[in-house]
């Protein structure tokens, strides 16, 4: 994990794709090492995210570093991302979630890295279709900087996004040319650690966040309130100048709008409590009252319930050995009785 922070610690725009290339190498290793002693490796990378967000806290202002980013990548790799509550993804939620809502756009570097954020947190809720509002509003920032605007011209944005000044435009294009030569159509490692604008970037930058759009609003679909998620999106698309974007970008912004119209139409489900029933005419029926008689002897323990049971064999067996003796006592007399007979018969 010190090497990884180091491949990534200053990373120029000539070796950040290498560095990514060596990180690749390393990851299967990494992910064997950690299933071999899972507790004790997911305590180290839970001590090295809670050291990156103690550093970010010290200006909340400030976007992260690259190393931090890409230890949270990491996480979506090693750990099980669908738990409801996890010792190492949930404060990666919160990570984000602050990074997300609170750290300024300025550079080209930090739209990236908000990007390569919103992808993270798609790879963590995509199973748990978990919702995490700074990610919707990270995604209307990019579209919304992406609209040219008018000096007078205000539009309601959510911080940390700005409403007014230059800020508000950071990826807005005014016209494009060559349109055909632009055929990249996904970030690439330079754009993390450069800090210029350039148009490629911009018309990128749109694309990637349209198609984010719509995998987070399809994946979101079956949620409650999902159409008030779409809403948003679709009064900043009827702004963006598509006539000036290439084709693909055309492609991913129709597809997006399609599901952000299918989930807008839904209709919201309210709770609303159980009827009452009406309650039942009196008729003339005769009133019964039902009296329950328990007569039922109390439950006895196991001690006394063997003895009441050796009672009643005891019982039973007395009166079994009373009507044998009476059976013995009626058959001797009879035999007295005949003995009787005989002897004055022979007299």
């Amino acid at each position: 994990m010190q090497y990884v922070n180091e491949l990534f610690t200053d990373a120029t725009q000539d070796e950040i794709q290498r560095q990514f290339k060596r990180l690749d190498i390393l990851n299967p290793d990494m992910y064997e090492i950690i299933q071999m002693i899972p507790d004790e490796l997911s305590n180290t990378l839970l001590d090295v995210i809670k050291e990156k967000y103690n550093d970010y806290l010290k200006n909340i202002k400030l976007f992260p570093p690259l190393e931090a980013l890409i230890f949270l990548k990491l996480v979506s790799n090693f750990c099980s991302t669908s738990d409801f509550r996890h010792a190492v993804v949930t404060p990666c939620y919160i990570f984000i979630q602050h990074v997300l809502s609170k750290a300024r756009l300025r550079t080209r570097q930090e739209i990236a890295g908000g990007l390569f954020l919103v992808t993270i947190c798609f790879e963590f809720s995509r199973l748990s279709k978990r919702f995490l509002p700074a990610v919707l509003n990270f995604l209307h920032g990019i579209v919304y900087l992406s609209i040219p605007k008018r000096p007078i011209e205000m539009l309601r944005i959510v911080p940390p996004f700005q409403s007014t000044g230059p800020m508000s435009k950071l990826l807005a294009i005014a016209e494009i040319e060559e349109k055909e030569t632009l055929n990249e159509e996904l970030l690439k490692s330079d754009d993390l650690v450069l800090t210029t604008y350039s148009i490629d970037f911009k018309i990128r930058a749109l694309n990637i966040a349209l198609k984010l759009i719509k995998d987070i609003i399809s994946n979101l679909e079956e949620s409650i309130g999902s159409n008030y998620f779409a809403i948003p999106f679709l009064e900043l698309f009827e702004r963006i100048p598509l006539d000036i974007y290439p084709e693909f970008v055309h492609t991913n912004f129709k597809a997006a709008k399609s599901v952000l119209e299918n989930v807008s139409i839904k209709k919201l489900t309210k709770i609303v409590p159980p009827e009452k029933k009406p309650k039942a005419l009196r008729l003339l029926e005769p009133r019964i009252e039902i009296i329950y008689d328990d007569k039922r002897r109390p439950r006895l323990t196991k001690d006394k319930e063997e003895r009441v049971k050796l009672i009643h064999k005891l019982r039973r067996e007395t009166k079994g050995a009373i009507r044998e003796i009476r059976r013995d006592t009626e058959f001797l007399q009879k035999m007295r009785i005949e003995q009787q007979i005989q002897r004055y018969v022979l007299h």
